[in-house]
């Protein structure tokens, strides 16, 4: 008489084999000759795509018998996007700074400031000096002066954390340029 481990030995070799059986003949079924691409079929075998599709069930005779297809590997590499597929707006650029940009009311200065890289020109006093990018964060662009920070230039959509001391607040719908050391959030003018 045989024992407990070989029954159960057999039962699983059984089950393995039968599993086998159906995928060959859906696979079988899958490929019959002379049968035109995309004509409805009187099979009652179900094309999967991926073992994890599969329900599992505890009586295999109640479900179709499953196939196992490959799925057809492409001819040639899709061709390039010219353009991104998440946003219809151009990424920022660091030379997006440029521009006349003027002091919010809340700002300690009033003073209005145009900027053409790699000079900003302040209107009032008619000072021009040089500034050069010296960063890149989460989608702002900080930008120096000699000796000074010039300010973080945020694109629209980009939100800025404003300190305490600062009496405004953000405006993330439009560009803007913060210096905190000064306390001045500017607005595109132009």
């Amino acid at each position: 008489m045989p024992s407990h481990s070989t029954k159960l030995h057999t039962s699983f070799l059984l089950g393995l084999a039968s599993l086998s059986v159906a995928a060959l003949v859906g696979c079988q079924a899958a490929t019959t000759p002379g049968a035109e691409s995309g004509a409805p079929s009187a099979s009652t075998t179900q094309t999967v795509t991926s073992p994890s599709s599969v329900p599992e069930t505890s009586t295999p005779a109640a479900s179709p018998t499953p196939s196992l297809a490959t799925p057809e590997a492409p001819t040639s590499p899709p061709a390039p996007s010219s353009a991104p597929a998440t946003s219809s707006a151009p990424e920022p650029k660091a030379e997006d700074i440029n521009g006349r940009w003027c002091p919010t009311p809340e700002s300690s200065d009033a003073e209005c400031v145009t900027v053409a890289l790699p000079n900003a020109t302040w209107e009032g006093r008619g000072i021009t000096e040089p500034i050069k990018l010296v960063g890149e964060e989460q989608g702002t662009f900080s930008y120096s002066a000699e000796g000074a920070p010039f300010g973080v230039y945020a694109p629209a959509g980009v939100a800025l954390e404003l300190p305490d001391y600062y009496n405004g607040g953000d405006m993330p719908e439009v560009e803007r340029i913060w210096n905190g050391q000064t306390s001045v959030l500017y607005l595109r003018q132009d």
